[in-house]
This record gives C-alpha cells, sequence and structure tokens, in this order.
C-alpha cells in the first residue's frame, strides 16, 4: 500500500508543482499588471498637474497689469508676457531678438549696467527708469530685477510697472 501511495505521488505532485507555478505566474502578471497601471495613473496624474500649473502660470503672466521679461546675463530676451509687447510695439518674435538694454532710453542704459552690478551683488534690485518704446517714445517704469537659475542656466527675471499714470496723476 505504501507503494501505491508512493506510485500516486510521483504522478500527482509534478501537476501540483505545475498547478502551483501557473498559479503563482498569474499572480505575478497581475501584480506586474497592477504595477504598471499604477504607475501609468500616476504618470497621467503628474502630466495634468504640470499641465493645470503650466496654464496657471501662462494666466498669471499672459494677464498681468505689469511687463515681465526674461533674459539670459548676456541681456538677451528670452521670454517676454503679452503685456511686454502692447508697451513696447515690438512683436514677439522682434521683441526676443532684443537685448534688455535696448528698452532703455539712453540714460537709464547707463543705470542699467550699474544695477546690473548690484543684482550680482544682492541678487536684486528695484529702481525707477525710462524706457523706450518701438517708435522711439519713452515712458516712466519701476523696474524690479532678480538673478534665478533655470534648468542650470543663470538668467534675470523683470518685473516693469509701467507708471505713465502714476506720473501723470502727480
Amino acid at each position: 500500500e505504501v507503494l501505491s501511495q508512493l506510485s500516486v505521488l510521483r504522478r500527482v505532485i509534478p501537476w501540483a508543482l505545475l498547478a502551483f507555478m501557473a498559479a503563482a505566474a498569474i499572480a505575478t502578471l497581475s501584480w506586474f499588471r497592477a504595477q504598471r497601471s499604477r504607475l501609468a495613473a500616476q504618470q497621467l496624474q503628474r502630466e495634468k498637474d504640470e499641465l493645470a500649473l503650466r496654464r496657471r502660470v501662462e494666466y498669471l503672466t499672459g494677464h498681468s497689469n505689469d511687463i515681465i521679461l526674461m533674459s539670459h546675463t548676456n541681456g538677451r530676451i528670452c521670454e517676454a508676457n503679452d503685456r511686454a509687447i502692447e508697451a513696447y510695439g515690438y512683436s514677439r518674435e522682434e521683441l526676443l531678438q532684443r537685448r534688455f538694454p535696448d528698452l532703455f532710453s539712453a540714460a537709464g542704459r547707463r543705470v542699467f549696467f550699474a544695477d546690473l552690478k548690484e543684482v550680482l551683488a544682492r541678487g536684486s534690485v528695484r529702481r525707477d527708469a525710462e524706457h523706450r518704446r518701438k517708435d522711439g517714445s519713452h515712458f516712466p517704469v519701476e523696474v524690479s530685477a532678480r538673478a534665478t537659475d533655470v534648468d542650470g542656466e543663470r538668467q534675470w527675471q523683470v518685473i516693469i510697472r509701467d507708471l505713465t499714470e502714476r506720473k501723470r496723476d502727480e
């Protein structure tokens, strides 16, 4: 009788092992699918969050009453909001071909280079200045500039408030 039980076990054990391995493989596959699905859902949520953030930033800068510019440390403008285009009279393409000092009046340009040294030393500066539009007309502004790092590159964030109405009211 022991021999017959051993004979049965010899036939059943391989099938039991095969069934166990199949179940383990199915469980592992299900786990991998669940992980992949979870990671895909997380990636989708990150992309949605990044898009929402990008839209909020675009709204903030695009609908700002202030001029917002980003420039490389060599002064070349690399980003401008809609208010900048409206205030200076340049197209976006023309403005992105300009250097920040090109927007100052001749007197303001001298102050700009002194301010640049202060930004390098302190990290930021705020000054009144006079800027020049594409048509050559001048207008008073308050310039707030800050050094910042964007993707490992040093840049200037510049927020400019047009003081024309305030000066006229004074």
